[in-house]
């Protein structure tokens, strides 16, 4: 495969509540960053909808003070991955992939 890929480890799965996940192994990517994990939170707020809420932190690992910069100018960009992840995710539910 070609492109940035990455690894994740499931590290607490509370269904339909929350879900975290510790990402490693990034490749071709211009910045990369030890002990970054994703908290995915889901929230029932009626008539059969949930509202998904994604958080991008350092688990167990300080980040210095670069890498904590670093980790907000790609936040953007990471905030755009997680904006097509869910596109696509619609796009199954709904019926819609190909």
């Amino acid at each position: 495969e070609k492109g940035r890929q990455w690894d994740e480890l499931i590290t607490e799965n509370s269904p339909n509540k929350k879900r975290q996940l510790e990402i490693y192994n990034l490749q071709d990517f211009p910045m990369t960053a030890d002990g970054l994990a994703t908290e995915q939170l889901y929230e029932q707020i009626g008539n059969g909808k949930c509202r998904l809420t994604f958080t991008v932190f350092f688990k167990n690992y300080e980040p210095s003070f670069a890498e904590k910069i670093k980790m907000y100018i790609r936040s953007y960009r990471i905030a755009d991955i997680f904006k097509q992840n869910m596109q696509n995710i619609k796009k199954i539910i709904e019926g819609q992939h190909e």
